[in-house]
């Protein structure tokens, strides 16, 4: 019998992969440990023929997908009265190449980049939760994320839960991973999450009510005096969603990451880059070294999908001569010659690609420029270069040796955030930034700071809600972050404060 709130799935289990059935294991169990190890991979479930799937990177949902059509995108859309049959059909009908239907509706002005972004998170919220209703085979397997960055969302695996708990058809097991009835639990004073859309069912209110003084589970359900089993459900529910806590013995209690929902990227284009025109050969190369790396080979080469192979070769020459004219107006001991080169292979590769051939083995890179950064000290190096250039006001030059700091160095959210903050700050490639806040974010996700230089970003693009739901968030970190504060008084009224975020809770 589990008595703890650490998960433990009984199941046959490997060092990567985790396979059984939720006729036996409580879905939320799974899932749980999965949050509270920060463990990265896909998590499935097959039940009658349809297979839905949740993306985790270091404990969190970053994307959802389900072979049901009835769960797709366009079909949630319909269903919530954000578009008609019409719409969706001028939309599929619009699709290009290997463009989305969501991209799609939002070039054509069906709706708002915002709104794609919630209903998004709509979807994949409705993909996870559809899990816990049904008893099917499961597996989870640990490996890196592979979802793109542009494409993650974030849903809360705290609100996940407690939405998710109330459809477990089988109270035995919630039962069964209940802590013991003389276990100590509280409201929690500091919430993982916004409540902002939850829904809380009565019984849930009635035991918070009950939980805002400290009590043993048994006295809590004694006094609630509803159905054991309702009343056991919510507290359940409670427990995994982070808003009812346990305390030991000594009054010590285990925080929880803390986790806002938010969208796709809402700055950095869909489709066609609409950034500032580049001012100089510097910009251009930056701008195009960001951009290349995700883009499709007919978006490299901006040729129209099923281009002919005449048409391909003659893009890919004129790639190559503009880019050799960008390169000769370069200083050769220029690090951007380096970046020139990389962007001239993403060339070759999407012609290859494009023509199905296979390509031959590429050069190397121009040896003076090529960074091969192996210890601290050349870290130290790159940072002593990027310290210079930003004292002798030279932005695009710090911003060169950022990206290869970020390259070199990889997975340190410290390097992302300062990219994020140098580019932020440059007039013709601030719309790049949101990308690296976002990556910084991801390595790190309890850095108030960078939540609250995003929330910043945002408001400079007058995204009021996504820069209120960054806000909340470093402010539910980091509470006594003033700057943070009185940011969200401004958008939002009110003081911010945790007082200010449970008004209404118990009335």
């Amino acid at each position: 019998m589990l008595r703890s709130m650490n998960p433990v799935v009984r199941t046959a289990v490997t060092s990567t992969a985790e396979i059984g059935s939720l006729a036996g294991v409580a879905i939320s169990e799974i899932l749980g440990r999965v949050n509270l190890k920060e463990l990265s991979g896909a998590f499935e479930v097959s039940t009658d023929g349809i297979v839905r799937t949740i993306h985790f990177d270091r404990g969190f949902i970053v994307f959802a997908a389900s072979t049901s059509p009835n769960e797709r995108l366009g079909q949630c859309l319909l269903e919530a009265g954000r578009i008609t049959e019409e719409g969706i059909e001028i939309a599929l009908n619009a699709m290009q190449g290997r463009q989305r239907i969501g991209q799609a509706m939002v070039e054509m002005g069906l709706i708002t980049k915002e709104m794609l972004g919630s209903e998004l998170v709509r979807q994949a919220r409705t993909v996870a939760t559809a899990m816990y209703a049904q008893e099917g085979f499961f597996r989870f397997e640990e490996k890196p994320c592979r979802i793109p960055m542009d494409l993650r969302i974030s849903v809360s695996i705290y609100r996940l839960q407690l939405e998710g708990i109330r459809k477990i058809p089988n109270h035995a097991l919630l039962r069964e991973a209940l802590p013991v009835r003389t276990e100590l639990i509280r409201v929690t004073k500091t919430p993982a999450f916004s409540f902002d859309g939850v829904e809380f069912e009565t019984i849930e209110l009635d035991v918070m009510a009950a939980s805002r003084s400290q009590r043993q589970l048994g006295e809590i359900v004694d006094h609630v005096a509803r159905g054991l089993e309702e009343t056991e459900r919510a507290i359940y529910g409670l427990l995994c969603s982070g808003i009812l806590e346990r305390v030991s013995r000594d009054g010590s209690v285990r925080r929880l990451r803390v986790e806002e929902e938010t969208g796709n990227f809402l700055v950095s284009p869909l489709s066609a880059d609409n950034t500032e025109a580049p001012e100089n050969v510097p910009q251009a190369v930056l701008l195009a070294f960001e951009s290349s790396e995700r883009a499709s080979p007919e978006e490299l080469l901006e040729l129209a999908p099923n281009a002919a192979e005449v048409e391909i070769r003659r893009a890919f020459v004129t790639k190559i001569a503009e880019w050799d004219t960008k390169r000769a107006q370069l200083d050769p001991n220029d690090p951007l010659v380096t970046k020139v080169d990389e962007i001239k292979q993403r060339f070759e590769t999407a012609k290859y690609k494009l023509l199905d051939e296979s390509a031959p083995s590429l050069p190397p890179l121009s040896e003076p420029q090529k960074v091969a950064v192996s210890d601290k000290s050349d870290e130290s190096r790159l940072l002593g270069d990027i310290h210079a250039k930003q004292m002798t006001g030279d932005s695009e030059g710090a911003i060169t040796f950022l990206y290869e700091l970020v390259r070199v160095a990889p997975n340190k959210a410290k390097h992302e955030l300062m990219l994020a903050k140098a580019l932020a700050e440059h007039r013709v490639l601030k719309k790049k930034a949101e990308r690296h806040f976002r990556r910084a974010l991801s390595l790190d996700s309890q850095d108030a700071e960078a939540h609250y230089l995003l929330g910043r970003y945002y408001q400079s693009f007058d995204m009021s809600s996504r820069a209120v739901t960054e806000f909340e968030a470093a402010l539910a970190i980091s509470p006594q972050h003033s700057e943070t504060r009185s940011a969200l008084a401004k958008l939002k009224g009110g003081d911010g404060s945790l007082q200010e975020r449970l008004k209404g809770w118990f009335s």
